[in-house]
């Protein structure tokens, strides 16, 4: 879906208008691969990182282990393929800080924007699992806190002096862009999986034959949906709450009931 998504900028001119408006929305894959992610690492590691600092170092390194070395490869190769920039871009790219900044979170590689998304759940996952067992209003508390706290210091530093290289700023970049904006997708799948350790939850009582099926049907009327209201207003930046409501349903029930049949299978 994010390849054809990423490609459909060259089929444009070919290609009908009806196809051309769902291709807009396969960006939906990206929020599949975080739910996933969300759900995976809280399956597998709980809270387990914060039994000791060394245990919470080894998650980080094994985590970070399989995103730095091939992208760094990449980034790399391409430097030597198209040259060097200057050296603060440079030390963006390598650390993956560019992902926090509006100015900078598209240079190089464009897509590794969300890798800074993933490494900083990474980071925060296992406080989240931590929070979500003892009461999840509180995790949600501690996600909504550090989003604000962002929110802060974006406009603080462009109220100081502008925040040229826009560094968590402006809103619309918070949340479609960051970690601080997309936590709801991780959210989602590491209270999925939370709720799939209880021996009696609920998920497990959902039927099994063509979940799968159904749930791919469904989402793929909500991204008609979302490219046919997309399509009208043709802008990628404009808020619009009929999107907002049908990303959030679909996140919130295809993809979850998705994630646990194939999980149960």
């Amino acid at each position: 879906m994010v390849f054809l998504f990423h490609n459909r900028k060259y089929w444009r001119g070919w290609l009908p208008d009806f196809i051309i408006q769902n291709l807009n929305e396969f960006h939906t894959g990206v929020s599949l691969f975080f739910v996933l992610s969300g759900f995976l690492i809280a399956y597998t590691y709980q809270d387990k990182p914060l039994q000791s600092t060394k245990e919470y170092c080894k998650y980080l390194f094994i985590r970070f282990a399989r995103i730095f070395p091939i992208y760094i490869i990449i980034l790399t190769a391409g430097y030597i393929d198209f040259g060097f920039p200057k050296s603060t871009l440079i030390f963006y790219n390598y650390t993956l800080l560019k992902g926090f900044s509006d100015k900078y979170n598209l240079d190089s590689l464009p897509q590794a924007w969300s890798l800074t998304v993933e490494l900083s759940f990474y980071i925060i996952a296992p406080f989240m699992y931590f929070l979500t067992r003892k009461n999840i209003i509180k995790t949600v508390l501690f996600l909504l806190a550090l989003t604000i706290i962002a929110f802060i210091i974006g406009y603080t530093w462009y109220f100081i002096n502008g925040n040229p290289e826009r560094w968590l700023y402006n809103w619309l970049f918070i949340f479609g862009s960051t970690f601080f904006g997309r936590f709801p997708e991780f959210l989602i799948g590491l209270l999925l999986a939370h709720y799939l350790k209880q021996e009696k939850s609920f998920l497990k009582k959902l039927p099994v034959k063509n979940l799968t099926l159904i749930t791919c049907i469904l989402m793929g009327l909500s991204i008609y949906c979302k490219g046919c209201v997309r399509f009208r207003d043709r802008t990628y930046t404009r808020f619009n709450y009929q999107k907002f409501i049908i990303t959030c349903f679909y996140r919130i029930v295809f993809i979850c009931i998705n994630n646990r049949n194939n999980m149960v299978e």
